[in-house]
């Protein structure tokens, strides 16, 4: 049994902080984290399905590539090795794209646990979005555009015939082939719309960043490279400028991603509570009967307008665990639960003896947690091989 629960230790509980109303959680917060992906990959959508930007892709070839076809995987490059990675990575083969059509798409590791722990340990930092809402941007905003280059020539800008003598000559386009030079540039931004950025910057942008981030003067992701205004255009002042994604539709386009993946994770009935909770309505259907017993001790309580209105959301808040209870196991309502708990108690002890902001004091302890996870997932690993290894040494059958 303890095996089993170190093995299915929740990095962070099926719902948030206190504080948060159930319609400001996201949408994954709803779901045990062993059944949600810890970090986002994003990429451009015409890197991930050339097939579906055939104004990218010109060529005939791309008409017959489906999904079926690709396989997805993530490098890991060092600028003093450009033409090997450190690492690669294998990435489960179903994107998910944006649903209006921007050039922009999300996918996910395999084996996320590991591959993220191997990167750390290759110096690989995750990176957060900027909030759009509370920063918006400014024209002539510094930010700051870094990738890889690529030295070599893309397919897009290859003929039907290059690919075909390619093929003669049992040579191959693979990844493999093309060698990865670091690039960081700097811009200032020069015109901002709802879905597109623009930023000036000393020269074109080169081949090979699409769907890399820009960021902030605080390092926080403000944008994803969509491409360059070709230097031909008729506005002189925007030619060669480079355009980006802003924050804000990213953001939009995260929470739709999570939804759909949330949709497809949890059993439909439980998926439609959620859905009601996001809406701001109750839990339960009008005419369920529902005990707000907490109204009573929200009465005594010395911060009485504040307790009254935590009580309401309480009570919603164990009916959805009644719920999960239904379609998850035990141990994983238990270890949601524990998990609650002690991030409330390690959030409320750090407010208390240093004060701070409440989100930064937030983030520190599920980061804790996080380093909590790999810990426990590294033993049970342990513990499962010597088990192995105890069993094949007995003849009993694995």
């Amino acid at each position: 049994a303890e095996r089993d629960l170190k093995r299915n230790y929740n990095r962070e509980p099926a719902a948030g902080p206190p504080g948060r109303e159930m319609q400001e959680l996201g949408w994954l917060e709803f779901c045990p984290s062993n059944h949600r992906p810890i970090a986002h990959c994003v990429a451009s959508s015409h890197v991930l399905a050339p097939w579906l930007w055939k104004d990218y892709y010109p060529q005939e070839w791309v008409k017959h590539v489906e999904a079926k076809h690709c396989a997805y995987s993530l490098d890991v490059m060092c600028a003093s090795k450009p033409d090997q990675p450190l690492a690669k990575f294998a990435l489960n083969p179903y994107p998910i794209h944006h649903p209006d059509g921007l050039d922009i798409a999300l996918i996910h590791l395999k084996e996320e646990e590991h591959a993220l722990k191997h990167m750390e340990s290759l110096g690989v930092q995750l990176m957060h979005l900027r909030d759009p809402v509370k920063e918006p941007h400014f024209k002539g905003e510094q930010v700051t555009f870094e990738g890889f280059e690529i030295a070599e020539t893309d397919l897009a800008q290859t003929s039907d015939d290059d690919f075909d003598d390619f093929d003669k000559e049992k040579q191959t386009m693979e990844e493999d082939d093309k060698v990865f030079f670091p690039y960081t540039t700097t811009g200032e931004l020069l015109f901002s719309s709802p879905d597109r950025l623009l930023s000036s910057t000393p020269s074109p942008l080169p081949q090979g960043l699409c769907g890399g981030p820009v960021m902030d003067s605080q390092n926080r992701v403000t944008g994803i490279v969509e491409g360059v205004v070709p230097l031909s255009h008729e506005d002189k002042s925007i030619a060669g400028s480079a355009a980006f994604i802003p924050a804000s539709q990213l953001t939009i386009f995260l929470e739709s991603a999570e939804r759909y993946m949330l949709e497809q994770i949890m059993p439909k009935q439980l998926f439609e509570k959620v859905v009601r909770l996001k809406e701001g309505k109750k839990y339960h259907d009008e005419n369920e009967n529902v005990n707000f017993a907490h109204d009573d001790d929200a009465e005594s309580s010395t911060d009485g307008n504040q307790a009254r209105r935590a009580a309401p959301v309480a009570a919603e808040y164990d009916d959805f665990l009644k719920g999960m209870e239904e379609h998850y196991s035990p141990d994983q309502v238990q270890d949601i639960m524990s998990t609650i708990s002690n991030e409330r108690q390690d959030v409320f002890d750090i407010l208390q003896r240093e004060g701070g902001d409440v989100d930064e004091v937030i983030a520190r302890v599920r980061e804790t947690t996080r380093k909590k996870q790999y810990e426990q997932i590294q033993e049970a690993e342990v513990q499962v091989k010597e088990g192995s290894e105890d069993d094949a040494s007995s003849g009993k059958p694995q």
